[in-house]
């Protein structure tokens, strides 16, 4: 009765701490071989298991992504931004992530505008929702740039602040524009 469902709900808490514990363990040895500059042969196997431990949850795939950022694994981090922004729309943090790398992988410089996929996506997401924020924000500012209407883009970054005052993006272009 009352006592066997009361066992078992105990064993089925204690399963889910013991396996949060595993994931946090697993990502917190990952980051730290990926700031050490590890070989990526002893970063996946954690992160492979860490994401199966989460059931491929959205935030412990953007947390392996970051992972794979910080140890410069650009493909696989590529791969888990491309996952979060086909299953769990509009993720305009990881379209936008995802844009930066396609952007550095072409060549682009923090402070130069590259127009990527993942750019084009986010800006169609935004557009068919009528979504405003820092990342879509950012988007316009940077298509104004590209236009030559560096005064309206100013106008625009400016207005990133009322939904993010840490925007790096939005701050190093504002600063590129303003020099």
């Amino acid at each position: 009765g009352e006592a066997r469902v009361a066992k078992l709900q105990a064993e089925y808490a204690r399963a889910e701490v013991d396996r949060a514990r595993a994931l946090i363990e697993r990502l917190s040895k990952a980051r730290a071989l990926a700031e050490r500059r590890a070989p990526a042969a002893r970063i996946r196997p954690l992160l492979d298991s860490a994401l199966r431990l989460s059931e491929r949850s959205r935030p412990a795939l953007m947390e392996a992504a970051g992972i794979f950022r910080a140890a410069e694994l650009r493909k696989d981090a590529e791969a888990l931004l491309g996952e979060v922004a086909e299953r769990f729309p509009p993720a305009y943090d990881a379209l936008f992530q995802l844009h930066e790398l396609q952007s550095r992988a072409a060549g682009g410089d923090p402070g130069v505008f590259v127009e990527t996929e993942a750019f084009l996506e986010l800006v169609r997401r935004a557009g068919a929702r009528g979504d405003t924020n820092e990342f879509t924000l950012f988007c316009q500012a940077a298509a104004m740039v590209r236009l030559g209407r560096d005064e309206e883009a100013l106008q625009t970054l400016a207005a990133i602040e009322d939904h993010s005052r840490r925007f790096a993006p939005g701050l190093i272009l504002r600063g590129v524009l303003k020099v």
